[in-house]
């Protein structure tokens, strides 16, 4: 887990497409997790704040396809 919250902005910026999404999913899903066993996420939130950022970065750049949702999804 350490590895993911010592991200640098860098290594973000570094990584593909399908690396961003697939960390950006492993790390809500361990935010999710802490908040459920009561565990300190901060760090963990930071990280996301971060690759969220990044991910956005490139939707609007045309580098990711923007998320469509299901409408049981939107509920």
């Amino acid at each position: 887990m350490s590895r993911l919250i010592n991200l640098t902005i860098d290594q973000i910026k570094d990584m593909n497409n399908s690396e961003l999404l697939t960390t950006l999913e492993i790390v809500k899903s361990r935010i999710g997790s802490g908040r459920k066993s009561s565990k300190p996420t901060k760090k963990l939130e930071k990280t996301f704040c971060y690759l969220d950022d990044e991910r956005q970065r490139r939707v609007n750049w045309g580098m990711i396809a923007p998320k469509t949702y299901t409408p049981k999804e939107r509920k």
